[in-house]
């Protein structure tokens, strides 16, 4: 039997020196070393945005057990590639304890990713902070028909709040500042591509792909414009920024990758391995569900309405996932001061179907998402309680030495996710 969907994450490291748990800039050792390609000479590990970054990307898996073992792999692999050169990976934005260099010249080893930190910082005014946090992308392969299309981005769309929810490990900024449990949203939304809503905040759900479209040329042409008012050649642009590769919006439609395309969910932090597992778990469930049990996905009709049954899955209106990015940003899956527990009730409201759209096999690793059910407590309250519980945080700015202890424990995170 062919499988439903398929799935691939991309997950985004930053580099550290394991003595003082500051930012190493050392991505370039790590992306020439030997083991940074595997048998065929194929590259599993790539650059990303700085010189303390880089990005393991998993093969497609039909299962989220394969995944597992692909990315566990890797991961491992990657280990034993910083080891040589005496450094840590960690599943953590940048908190302040020292600073990664951004790539803002050609470089053979990180290709065309200067060009990128060069051209942002000319259009918006905030784009150095942009390279300061990391992310998980998840792709779902693309279902065959274009009704079964629109489902998928409507309801991938609808769920993508549940993403950062429970993966976030931004609640310290690049400066030491805290006070949200989710910084990363927050920055590359408001505060570096505020200037240019269709860049990368919340649109509208389409009503059919060619929606999807239209927004990918507007989003395109957008940015053009305020390129070449910057002063920049539109013949460089349309080189380098394409409607597959252009904005930081939640979900992209790829259809250059692999035989169907995919669909890509942006919102994810990046995390450690249950956390990931838990959240590719959760989308490829309600997905396999939705398409196997033909579920009609729909867009509720009042705010703060969402549901999941066997009937229909109802999606949040805009302006309930607006209310969610807030409640998630600031309080993750706890209980918020306005919206109350509005993102813990859509995560238990959500399981079940992700549950049963899954295998057997694969159902064990949604255990991180039913603990956070429970809990309410994503990473990054975890290590909030942590720094003030253990390192006498007080106030809404780290010191250097709390922020190193906050690298220390996303590391013993990470670590033991490895080891079990």
């Amino acid at each position: 039997m062919s499988p439903i969907s398929t799935v691939g994450v991309e997950l985004e490291l930053n580099l550290y020196d394991p003595s003082s748990f500051h930012i190493s800039n050392l991505a370039g050792l790590v992306l020439t070393h030997p083991l940074a390609k595997d048998e065929a000479g194929k590259r599993w590990i790539i650059y990303e945005a700085t010189r303390s970054n880089v990005e393991i990307n998993s093969e497609p898996a039909e299962t989220i057990e394969a995944l597992s073992t692909d990315m566990k792999s890797k991961m491992l692999r990657l280990e034993e590639i910083c080891s040589d050169i005496g450094i840590i990976p960690i599943a953590a934005s940048e908190y302040g304890a020292g600073r990664s260099s951004v790539i803002l010249e050609a470089d053979p080893i990180f290709e065309e990713e200067f060009f990128r930190n060069k051209t942002y910082p000319q259009i918006f005014s905030n784009a150095q902070e942009l390279p300061t946090v990391l992310g998980i992308h998840v792709h779902t392969s693309q279902a065959p028909t274009e009704e079964e299309k629109l489902k998928q981005a409507i309801l991938l769309e609808g769920v993508e709040a549940l993403l950062p929810a429970i993966t976030s490990t931004s609640p310290i900024r690049y400066d030491r500042v805290n006070g949200l449990n989710n910084h990363r949203i927050p920055l590359q939304r408001h505060t570096v591509f505020g200037s240019m809503p269709i860049f990368a905040q919340l649109q509208p759900y389409p009503t059919t792909l060619t929606d999807i479209e239209k927004s990918n040329r507007l989003r395109v042409k957008t940015f053009l414009d305020a390129a070449v008012e910057a002063g920049i050649e539109p013949a460089i642009i349309l080189r380098e920024f394409q409607e597959h590769n252009t904005g930081y919006q939640t979900l992209r439609k790829k259809d250059n990758i692999g035989p169907t395309g995919t669909w890509e969910n942006r919102s994810g932090d990046t995390a450690s391995l249950s956390y990931l597992e838990s959240s590719v778990a959760l989308l490829k469930g309600l997905n396999d569900y939705m398409l196997s049990h033909q579920v009609p996905v729909e867009i509720a009709t009042r705010d703060g309405e969402f549901s999941f049954s066997p009937e229909r899955f109802v999606v949040p209106n805009f302006a309930t996932r607006q209310m969610m990015e807030k409640a998630y940003s600031e309080k993750g899956l706890e209980t918020h001061p306005q919206y109350g527990d509005i993102m813990i009730r859509f995560l238990k409201a959500a399981l079940p179907y992700a549950e049963a759209g899954l295998p057997e096999t694969d159902r064990l690793y949604l255990a991180r998402a039913k603990q956070l059910a429970n809990t309410q407590l994503n990473p990054a309250s975890q290590l909030m309680h942590h720094l003030h519980t253990e390192a006498g945080l007080v106030g809404s700015r780290c010191s250097p030495e709390q922020v190193a202890s906050a690298n220390r424990f996303m590391r013993q995170m990470y670590l033991g996710d490895l080891t079990q």
